[in-house]
């Protein structure tokens, strides 16, 4: 999915190419996703290369034009259920990087979602749609960003429950540097 043609003009057409992307997201994890590194394909998306705890893929947009991305998906403890799915590509307007994270449903919206490299300095970003399925925010990167994310362990991701309950998952940033040269060249 493209926000550079959709977001611009948010309508019926956008809202399609947001629930087809969103099912790229929610597909099962191919091998290839889990880390064995085996090309495959998930929806629209031709699944790479492995870069430690980063995928590639690759994914026809409206228009035919091809869009490349890493994704990550961070799981709730120690092999428990998928709590959240990253992606990192350049999908902005003018080609700016940003991270498409797509977060459960049944949180709050107000607050946002929260991210922050090593336990540094968090970033409150809006979420720009939710379906009955998940949540997605949309952070733009910026240069610093990018360097702190290449040379940084993990990014904490954080949100709030309808609860008020505040939940934290910490996605790898292993491979990341390698992974983001392989899709912003």
């Amino acid at each position: 999915m493209t926000l550079r043609k959709f977001f611009p003009a948010f309508g019926l057409s956008a809202m399609a190419a947001a629930v087809l992307g969103l099912a790229v997201a929610a597909a099962p994890q191919p091998a290839a996703a889990q880390g064995a590194g085996q090309p495959g394909k998930i929806g629209n998306a031709d699944i790479g290369q492995t870069y430690g705890d980063w995928t590639g893929a690759c994914e026809t947009v409206p228009g035919g034009a091809r869009e490349c991305y890493i994704f990550q998906t961070v799981q709730q403890g120690q092999g428990g259920q998928p709590i959240m799915s990253l992606k990192v590509g350049t999908f902005l307007e003018n080609n700016q990087p940003a991270i498409l994270a797509d977060l459960p449903t049944g949180i709050m919206i107000q607050p946002g979602a929260m991210f922050a490299v090593d336990g540094g300095q968090e970033a409150r970003v809006p979420y720009q749609i939710c379906t009955p399925g998940l949540c997605r925010a949309i952070v733009p990167l910026n240069d610093q960003m990018l360097s702190k994310m290449k040379a940084g362990a993990s990014l904490n991701v954080s949100f709030v429950t309808a609860a008020g309950q505040k939940v934290s998952a910490d996605a790898s940033l292993s491979g990341f540097t390698a992974g983001w040269g392989s899709v912003s060249q």
